[in-house]
């Protein structure tokens, strides 16, 4: 089976360049050498019907504001400016035809690209559809949030809220992974078959969890009935006046507030790691907040988004 899409980022010359094999695109996202050269990124959407990848630099992205908006990046970003296409305010339904005849610019494309500077222009959360999260709701799953080490291969902290006992649980075993897994697993055996949600984005939280279940002979699959990542379902259906869809990103846009908005999964994993090696325990109690935050985050955007009347503008 060849892979979808290769990305790589070595042979740093060729950095920022797309190759189309007979395996799949080959993406080459290394920045340069030099110090003072400026950093490299990718966009990438993978699409059963059209999939879209769009380089870009640091300096470029915060330098144009068109870039912010949903699916466009420096190429896009000309073909607009070259359509008269030079400012967010620009962007309006009844321009729709014009987007249309530009290149690379298809219906999907266009309708994303009005609803995000929409959002922009009015300062306001556009929920496109609510359903999505109303029969998630409905269903009555169980949220979740875990927390490793930098390596991710280990858990030492699982948040969880059940709609179905309207209660928030957290499992904390800084020392004891084969027990945090088989206390989770025995909550989730009392939901009774749940759903479980948790926001990723490329399936994070399910992955690690089934990974570090089957290291210690726990098959999660026994009492899981589905796994639903809500990232992807809050790109398609959510937009806010911000270049990101991270679970901060998107709820703070509706006005949920984060005990500890400063902090990131990336400075939990390295104190969690450094406890690990060093044998010093970081502030535990605070990250426990900041895992809750996560959880209760999540579930505070499947509520607003459920009950949004405020669709786009026709």
């Amino acid at each position: 089976m060849s892979p979808e899409l290769t990305v790589c980022g070595h042979v740093h010359q060729f950095g920022g360049q797309t190759e189309f094999s007979k395996f799949g695109p080959i993406v080459n996202v290394a920045s340069h050498d030099d110090p003072n050269a400026d950093g490299r990124f990718a966009t990438i959407q993978l699409s059963s019907i059209r999939s879209e990848i769009n380089h870009s630099t640091i300096n470029q992205r915060l330098a144009d504001p068109l870039t912010k908006l949903n699916q466009v990046g420096n190429s896009r970003a000309k073909l607009l400016r070259e359509a008269g296409f030079e400012e967010l305010r620009q962007f309006t339904r009844d321009r729709r035809e014009e987007l249309l005849r530009i290149d690379h610019v298809w219906e999907d494309i266009a309708d994303k690209i009005l609803i995000h500077a929409e959002a922009y222009r009015t300062g306001q959360p556009l929920v496109v559809t609510p359903e999505p999260f109303a029969a998630l709701q409905s269903r009555k799953p169980v949220l979740v949030d875990i927390e490793t080490n930098l390596r991710q291969d280990r858990i030492w902290l699982i948040g969880a809220y059940s709609y179905r006992d309207v209660e928030f649980t957290q499992f904390l075993e800084p020392d004891d992974e084969a027990g945090l897994c088989k206390s989770f697993y025995e909550y989730l055996q009392a939901q009774s078959q749940p759903v479980v949600a948790y926001y990723a984005g490329q399936g994070f939280d399910e992955r690690i969890l089934q990974d570090r279940m089957e290291s210690h002979d726990i098959n999660l699959s026994d009492v899981v009935e589905e796994w639903v990542d809500v990232c992807p379902i809050a790109r398609k259906n959510i937009f806010v006046p911000a270049p990101s869809h991270r679970l901060s990103t998107i709820a703070t846009s509706l006005n949920y507030e984060f005990t500890y908005p400063d902090i990131s999964g990336f400075e939990i994993g390295g104190a969690y790691s450094r406890y690990l090696t060093s044998g010093e325990p970081p502030d535990w109690e605070k990250y426990q907040e900041y895992n809750r935050d996560d959880v209760m985050a999540l579930k505070h955007i499947l509520s607003a988004a459920a009950a949004d009347n405020t669709n786009p503008s026709d």
